[in-house]
């Protein structure tokens, strides 16, 4: 099928093929080395220069991982002792949404830099509705961990999952 150059669904159907490529397994493994060479501190500040945790190669890299995908997941783990402020924001926000994607992959990940406290809720201000759907995909997604090494990790969730319902 052929677009009109310029028109909405050119622009459409390039941003859909341009986010495949930014999240084939060669941009994996080259966000991998990037970590590996520079570290988490250093690659998070290559891949959001100005820090604000936006731009282009961030953005994409945010969707990647928000995927749920195990690979992007485990750039999200590598990266998250270098994502500080707004970097750090949009990286938990992109796990939070990855929960209700491969919630046993994400829960894997929790320990001392990804807590059940940052990624267990609706990390950005939406419409209550939104909110409510955020609540009713991941608590579905929980209720289905039976793996016992996840339980834990699933009850926190949950427990910070009741508490934002709540407020």
């Amino acid at each position: 099928m052929f677009f009109a150059p310029g028109s909405v669904a050119s622009a459409a159907a390039c941003v859909g093929a341009c986010l495949m490529e930014a999240m084939s397994p060669e941009r994996r493994a080259a966000v991998e080395q990037i970590v590996q060479t520079q570290g988490p501190e250093r690659a998070v500040a290559t891949l959001s220069p100005d820090g604000t945790g936006r731009g282009s190669r961030w953005d994409v890299l945010m969707i990647a991982i928000e995927s749920g995908d195990a690979g992007w997941l485990h750039v999200a783990s590598a990266l998250r002792p270098g994502a500080t402020g707004a970097a750090g924001e949009s990286l938990l926000s992109a796990l939070s949404t990855a929960l209700r994607r491969n919630a046993p992959a994400v829960l894997g990940m929790m320990g001392p830099t990804i807590r059940a406290e940052d990624i267990c809720y609706q990390r950005i201000d939406t419409r209550p509705i939104d909110d409510k759907v955020f609540e009713v995909h991941t608590r579905n997604a929980l209720a289905v961990i039976t793996e016992p090494k996840l339980i834990a990790a699933r009850d926190r969730c949950l427990a910070v999952l009741n508490k934002h319902s709540e407020d």
